[in-house]
């Protein structure tokens, strides 16, 4: 292998920084033309390089410039709560009180919207436009409540349909017990697994009314100890009444397992 002189290489690098120092610099020429204007910057790109001038043109944050963002960002929202209430009024599986409890929140927000609307729409003053806009997306915090209602609203609606249908299955479960003993089969553990399950089903229809009632709590805290505590509260509660809706049915599930082993080898199990 050769030797390579070191100095040789130090040259070339010295050679080169003149040409580093030009590239930084905000100076020189490009295109033909002498740019000494140090508020142009040289972009160097592949091609030509090519000088940017200027600033983009800076918004103005006034009380306009509140009002206009404040006034569509309202909008969006109320937008989103009458599609949940065209929604909830759809619904099958739930009664007219059902749906009442679950919409009143939905109205008294966009009641809130509207009445946030017009307050920053008086605005003249800038640091109140600012806290009025600043209230749509803390004070009015609508999700923070309509969520966990919305989730209830479709969880019960499902409770319902489920409900009907394992209501109308014991049904066709007993018509199978008074047939069996009709022939004169030992139909007791049947007939006790039976209406055990039926007591089951029983408590879902008080918990699904009680689910949607804690729901219905939940209420906008803006920021309020007392208030933040209390959804807490009604949020936990909306949380073990879907747990032990859940537990209800499963439990029901089983005991329709438990007639039907009971009638098993009689023409009742078929």
């Amino acid at each position: 292998m050769k030797n390579i002189n070191k100095f040789t290489i130090g040259a070339a690098i010295l050679t080169t920084l003149p040409l580093l120092a030009f590239a930084q610099t905000p100076t020189g020429t490009v295109n033909g033309s002498v740019i000494s204007d140090p508020s142009v910057r040289v972009i160097r790109t592949n091609a030509a390089s090519v000088p940017r001038t200027g600033n983009p043109t800076p918004i103005i944050k006034d009380v306009a410039y509140y009002i206009q963002k404040g006034d569509a960002a309202i909008a969006e929202r109320i937008a989103d709560l009458n599609k949940r209430i065209t929604a909830l009024d759809g619904q099958t599986h739930l009664t007219a009180e059902q749906i009442a409890i679950i919409k009143a929140p939905l109205v008294n927000a966009i009641a809130a919207m509207n009445a946030a609307k017009a307050k920053l729409d008086a605005d003249t003053d800038l640091a109140t436009a600012k806290a009025d806009y600043a209230a749509i997306f803390k004070d009015n915090r609508i999700n923070m409540v309509i969520l966990p209602q919305e989730r209830a609203i479709k969880s019960t609606s499902l409770d319902g349909y489920r409900l009907a249908t394992s209501t109308a299955y014991s049904v066709e479960l007993q018509a199978k017990i008074d047939a069996a003993k009709a022939l004169g089969k030992d139909v007791t553990a049947a007939q006790a697994a039976l209406d055990a399950g039926k007591a089951k089903l029983a408590t879902v229809s008080t918990k699904i009314t009680y689910e949607l009632s804690e729901a219905a709590k939940l209420v906008v805290d803006h920021g309020d100890k007392t208030l933040v505590a209390a959804n807490k509260v009604a949020d936990a509660n909306v949380k073990a009444a879907r747990k032990a809706i859940n537990v209800a049915f499963e439990g029901a599930k089983a005991d329709w397992k438990a007639v039907l082993l009971a009638l098993t080898g009689s023409d009742a199990a078929n």
